[in-house]
């Protein structure tokens, strides 16, 4: 799938993104996090005994939301699988690289348990929009 180029810069941007898993019961889990693009798959980090990457070890289906940090009514949407997970050694350039695009500065010192979640796209959506507030009349 070639990632229209609208949800590439919301993915290439320093915008939170909303992952959401599904617990064992079938229930909802929602996180949210930095997230970033490698090619046309969805990268993001989380400690391996979190929630969400046991949720995907499990099931790996997944929905991705990403909003426009500067206009919260410009977001993109995906949906895919988790194919692969990445330990440490993996994480350690790309977590630095992502938290230079969120933050300016590298991260100070990752967890020894990090992972990185390796999203394939099977569907992406965009949108701008929506029901605004009302303009400020004064």
């Amino acid at each position: 799938m070639s990632l229209d180029p609208r949800i590439r810069a919301l993915f290439d941007g320093a915008n939170f993104a909303h992952v959401a898993t599904s617990m064992r019961d079938g229930a909802p889990h929602v996180t949210v996090l930095w997230a970033g693009l490698e090619g046309e798959r969805v990268l993001f980090c989380k400690e391996g005994g979190s929630v969400t990457i046991r949720n995907l070890r499990r099931d790996p289906r997944i929905a991705i939301s990403v909003t426009n940090a500067d206009d919260p009514y410009e977001e993109a949407h995906v949906r895919g699988r988790v194919v692969d997970f990445r330990g440490y050694e993996d994480a350690v350039d790309w977590i630095r690289d992502i938290a230079i695009q969120y933050t300016g500065s590298p991260y100070p010192k990752l967890p020894e348990d990090v992972v990185i979640a390796v999203v394939e796209i099977e569907r992406a959506g965009y949108s701008i929009g929506g029901v605004r507030p009302p303009a400020d009349p004064a």
